[in-house]
């Protein structure tokens, strides 16, 4: 019964990826806003590459090359859980396991460190508490059925943290499929606001922020995910 349920949700799963491709070409209905595979931007070699729009998905999964050759699975092409995962491998050395949507990186407990096989606790924190954002924690946001840019959630990773002039550098991947802001060193750079130790990012362009105009623009983010070494 297990094997048969397995292979129906397989299935399902196909069937839903491939209704899903049509997102991913140009076409008068659906316009990619930049083209699929095209380089967006990089940070620290780690590039990101345009899903077209945020409704495509290909099943095409990456992965990369590590110790001994070993191949380590980073995600589906070019999804921003994918982006996150090869940043954290890359740069850390260490990743995090699979997730149906990107929001779910939240309940996640521990990662894997790619060395050792053992595994790293992971600490999180809610938008707007204690725990200060730093370089490489995955900035979480929560899956919205009434947001058409978030029926999946995101995560971005912080690149840049600056407390004083109030913003952190974000990379990422398929989140509005742009060439980034900062093309070989971030996506976007969001507001921050620290207040009494505490911490709220806001996912608004740092230029932009005004006070008035952040209604539910931290409502947006569940917090920020860090790996304990």
């Amino acid at each position: 019964m297990k094997k048969i349920i397995f292979l129906l949700s397989l299935s399902y799963s196909s069937i839903f990826a491939a209704d899903l491709t049509k997102y991913c070409e140009n076409s008068t209905v659906n316009k990619c806003v930049t083209p699929y595979g095209e380089k967006l931007g990089s940070n620290n070699g780690v590039s990101a590459f345009s899903n077209c729009r945020s409704e495509c998905v290909k099943p095409i999964p990456n992965s990369l090359k590590k110790e001994n050759d070993k191949e380590v699975y980073t995600g589906i092409k070019w999804q921003c859980v994918e982006y996150a995962r090869r940043w954290w491998i890359t740069q850390k050395n260490i990743t995090f396991g699979s997730v149906d949507t990107a929001n779910e990186i939240f309940d996640l407990t521990s990662a894997e460190n790619l060395k050792t096989g053992k595994k790293v606790k992971l600490i999180k924190t809610q938008n707007g508490e204690s725990l200060v954002p730093k370089e490489g924690d995955l900035l979480i946001y929560k899956k919205s059925v009434k947001d058409e840019t978030l029926p999946y959630g995101h995560v971005a990773v912080i690149v840049n943290v600056n407390v004083s002039d109030g913003y952190v550098d974000i990379a990422e991947a398929n989140y509005s499929n742009s060439v980034w802001e900062e093309k070989e060193k971030y996506s976007r750079r969001l507001a921050l606001v620290s207040k009494d130790n505490k911490y709220v990012i806001y996912d608004v362009n740092y230029k932009d922020y005004k006070q008035e105009d952040t209604s539910n623009k931290n409502s947006m983010i569940l917090g920020w995910v860090r790996a304990d070494f």
